[in-house]
């Protein structure tokens, strides 16, 4: 029978395990990935001690390049390194960003009248204009039904015999008669 991939893959990891543990059982202080002459660097940088200024007494005129070395501490490092770009000569910008000037204040325009404005001007213009029309428009639709009221009131009734019109009409010529001798 044939033996499956994964089968064939954790033995050779076992196979390299265990011949990692057998170097490390005849070589315990030298590790495969470290070179023959790496243990005794590290005993000679354990015995030099770089000496770190105190971080309160460092400056723009400071040498920090003690605080670069391996040996240092990452979070000692990371101060002094942030007190260095503090410094007053690292935070001069040069002009060239594109974001550096305050857009939240404009200059006055002047009598310049840009296209843009033209066209909200002509808009605005068309708007009031419109309203203007809407409300002529319904000034005359409200005094329609006045007049057609008015009109109503003075007109005779139907059901009103002819005789009273007449006798209206016949008084109102007598009163146009009157009024004709009056004046002559």
């Amino acid at each position: 029978m044939t033996e499956s991939r994964f089968h064939r893959w954790s033995k050779k990891k076992a196979e390299t395990q265990q011949e990692t543990t057998e170097l490390q059982e005849i070589e315990p202080s030298k590790t495969p990935e470290e070179p023959e002459g790496a243990a005794e660097e590290q005993t000679s940088e354990e015995q030099e001690k770089v000496e770190l200024p105190p971080l309160e007494s460092l400056g723009d005129e400071s040498d920090y390049s003690a605080f670069m070395s391996p040996e240092v501490d990452e979070q000692l490092k990371k101060i002094a390194l942030r007190k260095l770009f503090k410094a007053p000569f690292y935070n001069v910008l040069d002009g060239l960003n594109d974001y550096d000037d305050d857009f939240t204040s404009f200059e006055a325009l002047g009598d310049i009248v840009t296209s843009d404005m033209k066209f909200h001007q002509e808009r605005k213009q068309a708007e009031q204009e419109q309203l203007e029309r809407e409300k002529l428009q319904n000034q005359t639709e409200e005094q329609e039904p006045i007049e057609t009221m008015a009109s109503e009131e003075t007109e005779p009734d139907e059901s009103d015999s002819g005789e009273e019109t007449d006798q209206t009409e016949a008084a109102a010529d007598e009163l146009d008669q009157g009024e004709d001798q009056s004046t002559a």
